[in-house]
């Protein structure tokens, strides 16, 4: 099966294989490498019944859970520019890489608790912009 696609500055449309990776393979690499982190940070962080307990929460302290998530990835941003700056010395053995990745891994969650508090799941639209569709009967 293929799409109908426009190439960016394209002319016209293109037959694109959709499971075909295209883009730099690290990158798809780096996705795997993402659902690894996130697979074993949720096991030590929430239980296996209840993906992203840790998270949820912080509804006790009057917070959304997206909120929350997005309170982590603020907290790594600085840490980011901590390193990219000089400023600070690394002292818990996290490394540049680790924060980018964990601010990627926060990005995502901080994007499915969303859904969750909304009741919708975002869709790519033939834009390559996400919109939001109402969940059908989905439990939680």
């Amino acid at each position: 099966m293929h799409d109908l696609q426009i190439p960016h500055g394209g002319t016209g449309p293109v037959l694109v294989d959709p499971k075909k990776k295209v883009g730099h393979p690290r990158f798809y690499a780096l996705l795997e490498l993402m659902e690894e982190i996130h697979r074993r940070k949720n096991m030590s962080y929430a239980a296996e019944h209840e993906p992203l307990m840790n998270l949820r929460r912080s509804r006790k302290l009057g917070v959304l859970p997206s909120t929350g998530a997005m309170v982590r990835m603020t907290d790594k941003w600085c840490r980011i520019e901590e390193f990219v700056a000089g400023n600070k010395p690394d002292i818990t053995g996290e490394g540049l890489a680790d924060a980018l990745i964990d601010n990627a891994v926060y990005s995502l969650i901080s994007l499915v608790l969303l859904e969750e508090e909304k009741n919708i799941e975002y869709r790519l639209a033939d834009d390559c912009r996400l919109r939001p569709e109402p969940w059908a009967e989905q439990s939680l």
